[in-house]
Parts: C-alpha cells; sequence; structure tokens
C-alpha cells in the first residue's frame, strides 16, 4: 500500500509531462505545416464548398476551393520532400555571422528609422486620435504614413515593410531567447511604434514569436503564452478604438465596411450598388443570434450590412479573406480576359525582368470591391498566396509556390537557430494574408530563408538576466 502511495505522485507528475509534451508537439515547428493547411482548408476549402453547395452555388467558389486542395497538396509534398537536404547539408555552416553584432546593428537602424519615418509624417495617427480626429481622417494619415509616400521618402515605405514584418519580429525572438537586459526596453519601442502608427497587423506580427516560444515553453510556459494574448487583444481592442474614431466626434453615415488594414478612399462609394450617402450602421446592442437566421448569400459579399459590432467582426475575420479571393479570380477574368499576368504584380520583377510598368491587381480589386470599379488610389485587398500564384502563372504557379513554401517551412524546422524557427508563425500568417512574392521580398523573409539555410548556429548573445 505504502508503495502504491509513494509512487502516485511521481506516475501523476509523469503523466502531466507526457501530456505537456504531446500537447506542445502540436505546435511545434514540426507541426508548422499542418497547421498552416488546416487553417486553408478551414478557409479556403471547406467554407467556400459549403457556399457552393448550400447557398451561393458561384462557380467562383468552387475554382477556389479546388485551388486550395492543390495547394494543400503541394505544401505537404515539398514539407516532406528531401531532395534538397543534401544540398543544404552541404551549404549550411558555409557563411559564419556574429549574430550578437548584427542584432544590434539592426536595433540601432530600426531606432533611427523609426524616428525618421515619425519626423517626416505630416501626422502621427496616434497623436491625432487622442485629438479627436475622426475614422476618415486617421484612415488616411494611416496610409500617408507607411503608404502614400513621395519622392525619396518611397524608400521607406520598402524599408517599414522588411523591418517589421521579419527584422523586428526575429529582433525580439533572438533577445528573449537569451535574456538580454534590453529585451523589454526594444519590446517596447516596437508596440509604441505600433501604436503610433495604428497599425494592428504590424502588433501582431510583432507578438507572434513571443507567443509561440511561450508556447512550446522556450522562454516560458502556455500560461505566461495566454497572458501575452490577452495583452495583445486589450491593446489591439485599445488600437481599434482609436482608428475608429472613439475619441472624436460621433460620425454620421460612416462607412464601417471598409477593411481595417486597407485605407479605403472615403469620398469613395463602397460598391456600385451603394451611393456614397449610404452606409452601413451598427448597433453594438445586438446579439450573436444572426449566426442562426444569416443570410450566407449576402454575408460573403462586400455589400453585406453589419448589425452590430461582433458580427462586423466576424464578419471582417471570417467572410473578407474568402470573398475577396473569389473576387480576384473574378477580376482576372473580367478585366484581364483570365490571362495570366507572368509576375506583373510585383514591381520588381515588372521592373527587371519585364520591362513594363507594376499591375496594381490588388488596387483593381479594392476598387471593384469597394469603389467603382476603377483601380483604387489608397486601399488594397490582399489574399492567400495562392491566389497570386494563380494570377500571374495559373495552375503551374499555385503548385511551385506552394511547394516552395512546404520546403521553406522544412528549412526553417532544420535550421539550429530557435530565433528563426520562431518566426514562421509570422511567416504562414503573411501568406494566408498576402502574395509569396511580396512576403519574400518587401517582407524580408528571403534574408530570414537564406540564413536557416546557410548559417549554422551564429554566434549568440550570452544569457543575461
Amino acid at each position: 500500500m505504502s508503495f502504491c502511495n509513494n509512487n502516485q505522485p511521481q506516475v501523476v507528475k509523469l503523466s502531466q509531462r507526457a501530456t505537456k509534451k504531446s500537447i506542445i508537439q502540436y505546435f511545434d515547428i514540426n507541426s508548422s505545416a499542418y497547421i498552416f493547411i488546416f487553417l486553408i482548408t478551414a478557409y479556403y476549402i471547406a467554407t467556400p464548398l459549403f457556399l457552393y453547395i448550400s447557398a451561393k452555388p458561384d462557380p467562383y467558389f468552387q475554382k477556389l476551393t479546388i485551388m486550395a486542395i492543390l495547394s494543400c497538396v503541394s505544401v505537404l509534398l515539398g514539407f516532406h520532400s528531401r531532395f534538397s537536404d543534401s544540398f543544404i547539408g552541404k551549404i549550411r555552416g558555409e557563411i559564419r555571422l556574429n549574430m550578437r553584432l548584427i542584432v544590434q546593428l539592426c536595433i540601432v537602424i530600426f531606432v533611427v528609422f523609426g524616428l525618421v519615418v515619425l519626423y517626416t509624417a505630416k501626422n502621427i495617427p496616434l497623436l491625432n486620435a487622442f485629438r479627436g480626429a475622426s475614422e476618415s481622417d486617421l484612415s488616411l494619415q494611416r496610409s500617408d504614413l507607411s503608404k502614400l509616400r513621395e519622392g525619396w521618402e518611397i524608400s521607406l515605405v520598402y524599408i517599414n515593410a522588411m523591418l517589421t514584418t521579419s527584422i523586428a519580429p526575429f529582433i525580439i525572438a533572438y533577445l528573449f531567447l537569451n535574456r538580454t537586459k534590453s529585451r523589454w526596453v526594444f519590446t517596447c519601442i516596437y508596440i509604441l511604434y505600433c501604436q503610433a502608427s495604428l497599425e494592428k497587423a504590424l502588433f501582431i506580427k510583432g507578438m507572434l514569436p513571443l507567443i509561440y516560444l511561450n508556447i512550446i515553453g522556450k522562454i516560458g510556459n502556455w500560461k505566461i503564452a495566454v497572458l501575452i494574448v490577452i495583452a495583445c487583444g486589450s491593446l489591439i481592442g485599445l488600437n481599434t478604438f482609436l482608428a475608429r474614431g472613439g475619441l472624436g466626434p460621433p460620425m454620421v453615415g460612416t462607412d464601417v465596411s471598409q477593411p481595417a488594414l486597407d485605407f479605403p478612399s472615403p469620398s469613395q462609394p463602397r460598391s456600385p450598388e451603394l451611393s456614397p450617402g449610404q452606409s452601413q450602421q451598427i448597433n453594438p446592442t445586438t446579439k450573436l443570434s444572426f449566426l442562426s437566421t444569416i443570410e450566407w448569400k449576402k454575408f460573403f459579399h462586400s455589400t453585406y450590412t453589419a448589425k452590430s459590432t461582433a458580427e462586423y467582426t466576424i464578419w471582417r475575420l471570417w467572410a473578407v479573406p474568402i470573398f475577396t479571393a473569389s473576387d480576384s479570380l473574378k477580376v482576372l477574368d473580367t478585366t484581364f480576359n483570365a490571362k495570366q499576368l507572368f509576375g506583373a504584380t510585383s514591381a520588381p520583377i515588372a521592373a527587371l525582368v519585364l520591362r513594363t510598368a507594376r499591375v496594381p491587381f490588388e488596387a483593381i480589386v479594392h476598387g471593384y470591391q469597394w469603389g467603382n470599379g476603377t483601380a483604387s488610389l489608397n486601399g488594397r485587398s490582399n489574399t492567400v498566396f495562392f491566389i497570386e500564384a494563380f494570377v500571374n502563372f495559373g495552375w503551374l504557379g499555385v503548385f511551385c509556390f506552394s511547394f516552395f513554401v512546404g520546403q521553406s517551412l522544412r528549412w526553417l524546422c532544420t535550421s539550429d537557430e530557435p530565433a528563426l524557427q520562431a518566426l514562421w508563425p509570422v511567416y504562414t500568417y503573411n501568406l494566408f494574408s498576402s502574395g509569396l512574392i511580396g512576403t519574400l521580398l518587401s517582407g524580408g523573409f528571403i534574408i530570414v530563408i537564406g540564413l536557416a539555410v546557410f548559417i549554422k548556429r551564429p554566434v549568440s548573445l550570452p544569457a543575461r538576466e
């Protein structure tokens, strides 16, 4: 009896450890491709298929479903393919870098860059939000700060995209993994910069590596990850409140249907079916009962009118990405006569390879959805990466792009630098909402993948409390 009692706590403890390990493995980088495929399946296979069968027999939803299935299979094939392993094994370690010096240099560059951006900005959205600026004014100011630059300041747009998409998240992950004293200081600087621009996406990208590292137990545990998620949710809520002019005077006829990250012009009607005077009005007291009485055919359309804040949030997070993908396919057929663009949607490829002007495909889709049918000046309708692949290179492009995504996730898996591995949630987040070409070039992930391929355990910062 005493033998059983003495060993019972140990058995329970071992069981808890086994359970913990079994849970962690579902979120580890080795499961990155499966998590990504699950999200694509939920959004771009299950939902469009349901709509096509039950509510909205749109051929573009059917095409989207088939395309997503091909993409998922290709990602899985790329993730498990070993044809590049021997080559990677030979070249890995050929380049040796002092990562401590590189991280410190990147910190200085980010701080200086942030000061230059804020100094050259005509308006700082966060300050004007506290001064009571309207939602439409803040929307234009955010666009002016991060996108609509002129002259030499155009370079700031590309540098900002690279620093905030991959470099800054890598720095945060690296500093926390090595427990440097400056980790909290730099994280606060990054958060302040994101809040100054009222950009929710930048904030999410910076915090995803910390959430991941805590979930798998590299720098904490899942409880800390939950606290980070709660803190992130609170700051994003504050960001949304300020960005929608929460401290300003109440606006009549504000178009709340515009995507939060797209910065459409307030002078544009959101659809040819609505006049500028018509707009959605949100009733925050409406309950979530709409889920049982929802008109699915209208819900997955840009002209849908939300009846509550919660309903609008669900529509924005769930419906908008799906019908934006199908609308992109429709625009390709109607505007470009179903002809592939062969990389013309990317500025570097259009300028250096095709020797032609860039096709602003995302702006054209945005104008189709929210404007008068012409390319939007300020707005962009980004969508999942395999849509960009199809628009440019057809079905072969979907396979090749998806296969490369699977391979690149495999290269991150085999890297022995945990700070690089911690970027896989940011990488897949970008691919879920934008193209592969932009993610690699503008987002800077070509550098991240290059480090994962060529670098073997760079010189790390010494552990300091």
